[in-house]
């Protein structure tokens, strides 16, 4: 059995899961590309806080600069996750709306033997998709908050970054 098919026993009768499927796979996309806008204010961020020696062409941590706080660069560049899981649960009402479309019985399918079957129907789906698209962005974040932890020194953090860190993770 394809895995089309088993999806196709959570959907509304009629209605593929590779519309919601897709846009998933874009909301995903586009969500992890917008959050490399995280990378780039990271990499601004660790230029004005080092110098480079003159002839060794090694670092060296300008003094006096702080680096940002670590959701302070994040700021935006994580809202394509909640957007996708939005689109998501927006599929919600589409489903439910499909049993009142064309020939398709809403009656039919509360006479059914099992009366949650509906429900099932339309609501596994686009949760699932919904949870899916929060875990993503869950662990991008732990993977920039790593990155973030990895290049920064602690010399260059503010007072009591460290620990907030830490509280995140």
């Amino acid at each position: 059995m394809r895995i089309f098919d088993r999806l196709e026993a959570l959907t509304p009768p009629g209605i593929s899961p590779r519309r919601l499927l897709g846009m998933l796979a874009a909301g995903a996309a586009l969500s992890v590309v917008r959050s490399f806008e995280f990378l780039i204010k990271l990499y601004d961020a660790l230029r004005t806080v080092f110098d480079y020696h003159p002839q060794t062409g090694e670092p060296i941590i300008i003094e006096g600069r702080r680096m940002p706080m670590f959701w302070a660069l994040a700021e935006q560049s994580f809202i394509g996750f909640a957007i996708a899981a939005a689109v998501a649960l927006a599929f919600i009402g589409y489903y439910y709306a499909s049993y009142r479309m064309g020939s398709r019985s809403i009656y039919l399918m509360r006479r059914l033997p099992h009366p949650w079957e509906m429900h099932k129907r339309a609501l596994t789906l686009p949760v699932m998709g919904a949870l899916a698209m929060l875990l993503l962005g869950a662990l991008t974040v732990l993977v920039y908050l790593g990155i973030y932890m990895l290049v920064t020194p602690e010399a260059v953090l503010t007072a009591g970054a460290m620990e907030q860190l830490k509280e995140i993770v």
